[in-house]
């Protein structure tokens, strides 16, 4: 016996209900900590506040999908084994996103975020069973597909809810001390509605397989994905593990790149000798731009005592001094320091120990460093 397949239509009401976990997510995450400090809290307070967003994921969720798997309601009927919990997570995830921004004090403030956590992860954790549980293999990827969707515009809702309740409705964004504004406010309460109305959508369009239908399936086997789709799964594996290691590559390289544009160089605390800033100012624009990478890449090959580096005698003290592994890093602020304010063209760059003049510098053949 093999899971029969649901239509587009079916899949669309199956992950309907992430849309408003999300929006609950995302009005949690952007808004909690402004009430917060709202409420009295000190911004060296509000990392030990948050706490309550991973204890509760790591306590609820491995417990909530317990119980799940091994839950069979029978309501009307039947309700199911992963919907009961949707319902009962949206009906106390939408009470506290009624009261946080209402809460009189800190503490009460503080307790609400713990509630409101654990019950979106209540209700968040069966969602995704409820992929495997009512899908077969081949349309597995389009039921998390249409989920991430949902994840998707949810998080955008959220993060515009208070922006539109300004802009749009003209509400006031601002509010006298120790109060909450009218536009945060505004926002949890169509966010808890909208979170209740999606699970519920989800929860009375959708049906589940008993466990005896489960066990047919898995006694059954599903056939539903042949030889060849399951070798092409294999292949796309071993993709996403080549793709993610040349994206990775490519960030460290992107990222070294930056840094090069970015941190001025008055921040880049290397004293060049006057050839070496003279070298560095008559490099092109482009140059300057491209030059870490070679440079950290000869840092790791060519043995330093054979790197024709003209320093400064100060600069060739420290790198001497310098254990194997600093030393090997060391390279990195000397050779981005190519983006320097001042060293395009013939400007040259400023030293640490103030500006050096190169008006009658000449370069001087390179030298070892010893």
């Amino acid at each position: 016996m093999q899971k029969p397949a649901m239509n587009p239509a079916q899949i669309w009401n199956m992950s309907f209900g992430f849309l408003g976990i999300q929006i609950g997510f995302d009005l949690q995450n952007g808004n909690v900590s402004r009430i917060f400090q709202t409420l009295g809290a000190e911004v060296d307070e509000l990392a030990i506040l948050w706490i309550a967003a991973p204890m509760t994921g790591l306590l609820v969720q491995p417990i909530i999908g317990h119980l799940s798997d091994h839950t069979w309601v029978r309501l009307g009927g039947q309700f199911g084994r992963r919907r009961p919990y949707f319902f009962i997570g949206a009906l106390i995830a939408s009470m506290a996103l009624f009261v946080m921004p209402n809460s009189p004090a800190l503490w009460v403030a503080a307790g609400m975020l713990w509630v409101m956590d654990a019950a979106l992860n209540i209700t968040m954790e069966p969602f995704r069973a409820f992929v495997g549980d009512n899908l077969p293999d081949r349309q597995r990827t389009m039921g998390y597909a249409m989920q991430s969707f949902f994840i998707g515009i949810g998080a955008v809702i959220a993060g515009a809810l208070p922006w539109a309740m300004t802009n749009w409705l003209g509400m006031s964004n601002v509010a006298p001390a120790g109060e909450i504004p009218e536009t945060v406010r505004w926002a949890f309460y169509i966010g808890g509605a909208a979170l209740l109305a999606a699970v519920s959508w989800t929860v009375f369009t959708t049906r589940e397989y008993s466990p005896q239908q489960l066990r047919d399936f898995a006694g059954a086997g599903d056939t539903s994905v042949v030889p060849d789709e399951a070798a092409a799964a294999r292949r796309s594996a071993r993709q996403f593990a080549n793709g993610g290691a040349i994206w990775l590559g490519t960030a460290i390289v992107v990222g070294l790149v930056t840094w090069a544009h970015v941190v001025p160089f008055q921040w880049r605390r290397v004293p060049l000798s006057p050839t070496a800033q003279t070298s560095f100012a008559e490099l092109p624009q482009t140059a300057w731009s491209h030059l870490p990478v070679p440079l950290v890449a000869l840092n790791h090959v060519v043995p330093f005592h054979r790197r024709m580096v003209p320093l400064s005698p100060t600069a060739q003290t420290s790198f001497a001094e310098l254990p194997q592994t600093p030393r090997k890093f060391s390279i990195v602020p000397l050779v981005t320091a190519n983006q320097a304010t001042g060293c395009g063209g013939t400007s040259p760059p400023q030293a640490v120990n103030g500006p050096v003049s190169i008006s009658a510098a000449k370069p001087a053949a390179s030298t070892p460093v010893e």
